[in-house]
This record gives structure tokens, C-alpha cells and sequence, in this order.
């Protein structure tokens, strides 16, 4: 009876492990509790934090050089003055990687009477894109900040801090390169900064600057709701992303950044709002970052190690580190574990050579299956969908994770039958092993997801071997450990990347099975009732509507005049916006710099919208030409954009007498041969362009406004009728001007 029951047993055992598991990672995405208005002065409040959010960001739009932006501006400044910090605006122009400039109108504040010294910064920007009034970004990390300088103001810390709310982040991270140019930046040595990618979920601690073992643990233990892992600091440095970190950690400050991203389908859209703001990710994301403060506030900067940490936190208890570089080793010392044991199975015969290599084997079909299973159930469920992000995600989220598991299952069972558990359990913990290994020297920060329910599988295997018998409790611990370790991820790629996630979702959950897939000799009728509950679920997921008005679809659309033709422009367009003009696929690049080819164009009325201009101000020719060119916009637009190409080879660029930083990231967003200059907020724009001989240059120079010319009301009222917002730039009136010099 006992061993017919062992089945049972063991299947109501994992399932309530993993469901622990899984109900721990929603209390940690749901957050704490927001601390009321009358909170004890030293706490963080999300409370008056928001108040303080409603009054000072206000609720439109207020890009970089808007008036809209500088009353944000001053708000911010009156608030600081408020709470008795010394505050001052620094003006500075300063552009950016990718040749995009700007005036910038930074925020620093300092406590008065502090001493110098090596400072602790903490950082939030304050412009938002032209789309939406950047409630949550980063609205969200103003008022943390504030709320924090309020905490903060009677205390005192063993280095001295300051205070930088910085403008321009969204038009190229203007106001970062703007800090380094001023005296201040001398005496920054560490950066906290607080960002948003969408309005709700864990305040994640996802970047830190490199060579991070020394002051990755101090800041960890100090987080009161650690949500952290070395993993997102791996792959977001392999990412085209950046905050205004990418800036500070190229001029080697110490630096940390918070931020959230649930529901990043409001992000950059008229939806980030102060009605979508979570007072729960707003608690966490100041407890987080005030705590940081305080640690490093108190903190020995002076410090420095030569390598990298690879850490995690535990479902938001605590977090666990180690110096990157004892990874391989660890992975080594768990695979001759796992070796051990499984000789003693051998030698007891309790199990076969064979019969281990089976379960060895067994992993890698597991996780391929279960890849092939979800991008046919994701081509499914997502067969209507008109973006990234799907208004109801969870039936084909619950497809993804059941066809992982089921595969997982289904090739266990299969092995199940040729080997016995025993066997195939220390053959997937040689696995697992083997895994950890070949990650912990390249990807060391990814290795903790392999490492830890590798060494787990090793010792349960082991006392497997020599102790236990026929005790399900060692394959439960192995599941619950890797469960802790990928849960956590698994639900939240989905809100970082949305659909292409699916087939990542249902590969993990398939890895995370292979733990107690032993366990089960699973039937083939387990295995197709398990298959056709997923069907159904995609199923009912492509039913769903793809969009709604509380979840809509992205459409910005563009009145372009390039002085021949004139013509509406945008990515995509809904029904109603086709009825309401003839879009048509461009059928190329739009424009010949742009690596983009999926624009739709529609005929639009020439309009009596005055062009932007570009003159020639000065020109020398010597062993190198520099060619001075002047564009200006007679409508003041908001941007001013030059697109240049010469047969000459091009040495250097200049823009209002500041030369960009060099980035050859920035040159592969356009095409080979094609270079940028933009100043955004508005003025004139002079770029002097250095070549090597005296070959012609051809320009493209452009002006943009935010809105569109009123002939264009009935497209935007028919996209607002679709169940679509307008994002990021949002909707454009664009002139282009076509020179040679």
C-alpha cells in the first residue's frame, strides 16, 4: 500500500511545494503595505510620497525644454528649498552617444552644512516623453527622492550626500552628461538611482556598476524587500538599454539602480498617470532606495574589489552572495559530488551505468520539447495579437507553464520506464552539474539559476545513495530549491519582454520539472490530458481580445513634408484608421539612414507648414574640410535633427561646439555611412562635421513638433477610437529640408 501510494504522495507533496513557492512570489510582486501620512519622520511614506508625486509632476506631458517641464522644475526646486536644502538649477548643454544634445536645467541639492568629502548621490530625472505625463517614470522616483531628502534631512551619515533630480534623461540621458560637466561631479564617488519601466511590481535592484563584490553586500543586506539577482545585472549589460547609470558608471562612480516594470504596456504612453500609480511598488521602491542611502551613506567608499558577486534573493527574505569567482569552483565540488553518488548506486546495485546516462540524457529532450511546445502554443494563443504584450496574458502564460512541466513529465516518463528513479535522479543532478559549469566562468552572474539546484540535486542525491530509501522528502527539497530559484523569473520576463517570453517560460518551468520528474512514472493519458489543457488554454487566449481600452495597443502616427511630398506616417494602423486614410506598406525604408522597414504611409494634404532650414555658415579647406552648417526651424520646433553622409571618410562632429561622446553602438542604429546630429528642447543647431578630403556632403535636415496639424484630427480620433494610445514621441509634424555642400 505504502509504495502504491508513494506516487501520490509525492505528487501532492511537489504540488504544494511549488504552489508555496509560487504564492510567495505573488506577496513578493504585490509589495508591502503603503506606510500612511502620519509615519514616523525618519520613514519612508508612499502616502506623502504621492502627494507630494500629484503636486509636483503634475498631469501632462513635459518633455525636455517644454514649459510644461520647467514649472516641474521649479516645483521640485521650490519643494527642496522647503525642506531647508541648499538648491541650485544648473543650464548646460550636453549630448549624449549618439550625437543627440540638449539644454538641460539639472536639480542638486545639497543639506546645508555638511563637509566635503567623497558623496553619495541619489538620482531620479524629471523630464517625460512627449506621450504621457511620466507619473510612474519617473514621476515615482522624484517623489521617493523627495520624500526621502525629507527623511533624511537631521540625520548624519560618515560620507556626505547630495541630491541630483536631473532633466533630459528621456531625450538621451542629456542631463547625466550635463552633471559631469560641473563642479559637483568631482566629488560624487557613489550613485543611487531610482527609474520606473512601468507602474507596478517589485522594486527590483537590477544594475550595479562593475567590480561589485565590495559594496553588493552592503547594500543587500540593508534592503528591507530584496528583489535582486545577479542575473539582471548580466543581461542587462549585454542589452542596447540605458538609464542615466550608463553615463555615471562610465565615469566609474560606485552605482546601484531600482526600478519596477509590471505593466509595462503604460509605459511611455498617455496611461503612466498618476491613476496607475501603485502605492505599494511606491513603498517598496523608497524603503529599497532610503535604505541603500543609509548604507552607503555610512559606507567606506574609499573600498574597491577586483571582481564581480553573483547573488540572489530569496522570495524577498534576504539575499545570498558569493565572490563570482568561486562559482566554478562550487560547480566542480557539486559535480564530484554528484559523481560520488552515483558510483555508490552502482556499486550497491541500485542502479546501471546506463541507467544513469539516461537520466544525464533525459534534460536536454525535456527543455527542447517543451521550447518546440510553446512557440506552437504561443503562435496560438497570440495568433490576433497587435504588439508585444497581450490585454489578457494569463491563459497563454498558464499554457507556457503547463506545456514545459508536461514536457518535462512526458520524457521522464518515457525514461521512467528503461531506468529507475534513482538512477535518473542522479543522472539529471550530473546534468545540472555539467550545466553549472559550462555558465560559471562566461555568464557567472547567470549561474546561481543552475548552481543552487545543482548542489541541492548533489547532496540529495548523495544521502539518496547512503542513507535514504524510497523517500520522496530529498526530490521535494531539490524542486522547492530550483522553484525558488526560477519562479521568481519565470514570472516576471513575461512584464519585461512580453510574448517572445513564452518559449523562455515554458523552457524554465520544463528545467525547473526535470527536479522531480522522477518521481513520477507518468501514463500517457496524464501526459495528453496535460497537452490538450494547454491547447485549450492558447486556445481561449486567441479568442481573447488582443487589445482593450485598459490595455491598448501603441500607435503614434507622424505628418512627414520632405518638401516633394507630403504623407501620414505610422508603425502600424487599426481598421478605423485605415478607413479614415489609405495606408499602404511602404515596401522599403522610409527614409535612407533608418534600419527600419515597417512603416505604413498614407497620401496627406500639402499643408502651408513652414520648413525647417539649413545654411552653410562657414568652410574650411586645408589637408581636412570642416563645414559649419546652420539649421534652424521657423515654427521653434521641439527638435532639430541632421542626417549626413560624404564618400569622405567623416573624423569628427561637433554640435554647438561640444563633441559627443564616441559610442559604435550608436553608429549601428543607422545605416553604414549615415551620421546623426539633434539638439532636443528647441534653439538653433550648428554642426561643424570635420571629413578627411574635400568630397561633397548631402544632408537631410529635419524639424519636429509634438501633435499633429489639425487635418490629422481624424486619423488620431479614429486610432483613439481602436483601443490606441499614442507612445513615446507620440504623434509628430515633421518638415525636411535636402541639401548638398
Amino acid at each position: 500500500m505504502a509504495a502504491m501510494n508513494r506516487p501520490l504522495r509525492a505528487t501532492i507533496a511537489v504540488s504544494a511545494a511549488l504552489g508555496a513557492v509560487l504564492a510567495l512570489v505573488a506577496l513578493q510582486w504585490r509589495g508591502p503595505s503603503p506606510e500612511p501620512a502620519d509615519a514616523p519622520s525618519g520613514a519612508f511614506s508612499a502616502t506623502r510620497a504621492f502627494d507630494v508625486l500629484r503636486t509636483t509632476i503634475g498631469a501632462v506631458p513635459h518633455p525636455i525644454g517644454s514649459e510644461a517641464n520647467r514649472a516641474v522644475r521649479d516645483r521640485i526646486v521650490a519643494r527642496l528649498a522647503d525642506l531647508g536644502y541648499e538648491t541650485r538649477v544648473r543650464h548646460e548643454f550636453a549630448c549624449d552617444a549618439y550625437s543627440v544634445c540638449g539644454w538641460t536645467d539639472n536639480i542638486i541639492a545639497h543639506p546645508p552644512g555638511q563637509s566635503g568629502g567623497p558623496m553619495v548621490m541619489m538620482t531620479a530625472h524629471y523630464d517625460s516623453v512627449p506621450a504621457g505625463p511620466g507619473a510612474s517614470d519617473d514621476g515615482t522616483g522624484v517623489a521617493a527622492l523627495l520624500e526621502i531628502a525629507r527623511a533624511v534631512r537631521t540625520e548624519h551619515f560618515l560620507n556626505p550626500i547630495m541630491f541630483l533630480i536631473d532633466d533630459g534623461e528621456e531625450a538621451g540621458l542629456l542631463g547625466a552628461e550635463a552633471f559631469l560637466q560641473t563642479p559637483a561631479a568631482r566629488f560624487a564617488s557613489a550613485v543611487i538611482n531610482v527609474e520606473a519601466r512601468g507602474t507596478n511590481g517589485p522594486s527590483s535592484l537590477f544594475e550595479t556598476s562593475a567590480r561589485n563584490r565590495w559594496f553588493l553586500p552592503i547594500v543587500a543586506r540593508a534592503l528591507p524587500h530584496p528583489a535582486t539577482n545577479s542575473l539582471f545585472y548580466t543581461i542587462y549589460q549585454r542589452l542596447p538599454n540605458d538609464t542615466d547609470v550608463t553615463v555615471f558608471k562610465r565615469a566609474g562612480l560606485t552605482a546601484v539602480n531600482f526600478a519596477f516594470i509590471g505593466n509595462v504596456d503604460y509605459y511611455h504612453t498617455p496611461l503612466d498617470d498618476a491613476a496607475h500609480v501603485n502605492l505599494r511598488t511606491l513603498q517598496a521602491q523608497g524603503d529599497n532606495t532610503l535604505a541603500a542611502l543609509r548604507a552607503l551613506g555610512n559606507a567606506e567608499l574609499g573600498r574597491q574589489s577586483d571582481d564581480d558577486a553573483v547573488w540572489f534573493d530569496v522570495l524577498g527574505l534576504f539575499v545570498i552572495w558569493w565572490p563570482a569567482r568561486w562559482t566554478f569552483f562550487f560547480a566542480l565540488l557539486s559535480l564530484g559530488t554528484a559523481i560520488v553518488a552515483a558510483a555508490v548506486l552502482v556499486r550497491d546495485k541500485e542502479s546501471t551505468v546506463n541507467e544513469i546516462a539516461a537520466g544525464i540524457l533525459a534534460v536536454i529532450p525535456s527543455v527542447a520539447l517543451a521550447a518546440i511546445a510553446s512557440f506552437v502554443l504561443s503562435l496560438l494563443s497570440s495568433a490576433r495579437s497587435q504588439g508585444p504584450w497581450l490585454a489578457f496574458p494569463g491563459a497563454a502564460l498558464a499554457a507556457a507553464w503547463i506545456a514545459g512541466i508536461i514536457a518535462t513529465l512526458a520524457i521522464g516518463g518515457a525514461f521512467r520506464r528503461r531506468a529507475r528513479s534513482g538512477a535518473l535522479f542522479a543522472g539529471i543532478a550530473i546534468a545540472w552539474n555539467i550545466a553549472a559549469i559550462c555558465v560559471s566562468v562566461p555568464l557567472a552572474g547567470v549561474s546561481h539559476l543552475l548552481l543552487v539546484p545543482a548542489i541541492a540535486l548533489s547532496i540529495a542525491s548523495l544521502l539518496r545513495a547512503i542513507a535514504i530509501d524510497n523517500d520522496v522528502v530529498p526530490e521535494i527539497a531539490c524542486a522547492a530549491v530550483a522553484a525558488v530559484l526560477w519562479f521568481p523569473f519565470l514570472t516576471e520576463i513575461y512584464a519585461a519582454i512580453g510574448r517572445p517570453s513564452l518559449m523562455l517560460i515554458s523552457a524554465g518551468a520544463a528545467v525547473v520539472a526535470t527536479t522531480f520528474a522522477p518521481l513520477f512514472a507518468t501514463r500517457p493519458r496524464t501526459v495528453i490530458s496535460g497537452a490538450a489543457a494547454a491547447v485549450v488554454l492558447a486556445l481561449a487566449s486567441s479568442l481573447l481580445p488582443p487589445v482593450t481600452a485598459g490595455r491598448p495597443q501603441h500607435v503614434s502616427v507622424a505628418y512627414v513634408d520632405d518638401g516633394a511630398t507630403s504623407r501620414w506616417v505610422t508603425s502600424t494602423a487599426t481598421a478605423k484608421m485605415r478607413a479614415a486614410a489609405r495606408f499602404e506598406p511602404s515596401g522599403k525604408a522610409l527614409f535612407p539612414w533608418s534600419r527600419s522597414t515597417g512603416a505604413l504611409v498614407a497620401p496627406a494634404p500639402r499643408l502651408n507648414v513652414p520648413a525647417v532650414s539649413v545654411t552653410k555658415t562657414s568652410e574650411s579647406r586645408q589637408a581636412k574640410r570642416t563645414v559649419t552648417l546652420h539649421v534652424a526651424s521657423a515654427r521653434k520646433a521641439s527638435r532639430l535633427t541632421l542626417f549626413f553622409h560624404s564618400p569622405a571618410t567623416i573624423e569628427r562632429v561637433r554640435i554647438n561646439g561640444v563633441a559627443p561622446p564616441s559610442s559604435e553602438r550608436a553608429r549601428r542604429r543607422l545605416e553604414p555611412g549615415w551620421h546623426m546630429a539633434a539638439v532636443r528642447g528647441g534653439g538653433a543647431m550648428d554642426v561643424e562635421i570635420t571629413t578627411r578630403g574635400h568630397l561633397p556632403i548631402d544632408v537631410v535636415a529635419i524639424d519636429t513638433t509634438f501633435g499633429l496639424p489639425a487635418e490629422g484630427q481624424g486619423i488620431a480620433d479614429a486610432r483613439n477610437r481602436s483601443n490606441a494610445v499614442p507612445s513615446d514621441d507620440g504623434d509628430t509634424t515633421v518638415t525636411m529640408q535636402r541639401a548638398r555642400f
